[in-house]
């Protein structure tokens, strides 16, 4: 199953580059930069990438979509935020899966049943595939943020299982 990735650009290109401002001196590269660590990402999976930027300081008064490779760019119009493009797309869109560390989008996803991932936790499992050269970009199922389940002489139940949303929320995140 393909899934679609809706990514806050700006929430997270702040994440990819925190502590290295000094090196990209205009948003313009790093924005450019982040986008062929995407297109990089995206080369060896199967999902649709949409990265929404913000455009509503200095935008144009209508919404703006580019097509970099296989990558959609959507920069929202001027006088609206990137949030409500995102919003609007996590409505539309079939299988999403948002990466962001807003907690409003956060919150709108996770009341409509969509998996949302942390910006930060992106950053690093892409960061970690990358070094490692492996083309798993979320690594296996320990290196997975969950609890432990330890064996022992306890009795085993569905106390001891994930919840159905805890479940989906793993299985999801191995296809990324």
């Amino acid at each position: 199953m393909a899934l679609t990735l809706i990514i806050d650009g700006y929430n997270l290109l702040h994440c990819f580059f925190r502590g290295q401002h000094l090196r990209f001196p205009s948003l313009e590269e790093a924005r450019e930069r982040l986008l062929r660590e995407l297109a990089a990402y995206q080369s060896q999976k199967t999902h649709r990438v949409i990265v929404v930027f913000d455009g509503w300081k200095n935008g144009v008064s209508i919404e703006q979509h580019q097509q970099q490779g296989q990558i959609k760019i959507i920069y929202s119009r001027l006088g609206e935020k990137a949030d409500e493009v995102i919003k609007r797309l996590l409505v539309q869109t079939a299988s999403p899966v948002v990466i962001s560390s807003d907690w409003e989008i956060r919150n709108f996803a996770a009341d409509r049943g969509v998996t949302s991932v942390p910006a930060m936790e992106f950053v690093n499992r892409l960061r970690k595939a990358k070094e490692s050269g492996e083309g798993d970009f979320y690594g296996s199922e320990d290196d997975m943020d969950e609890p432990i389940n330890f064996r022992g002489t306890k009795k085993r139940g569905p106390s001891y299982r994930l919840s159905r949303k805890e479940s989906k929320r793993k299985s999801l995140l191995r296809k990324l």
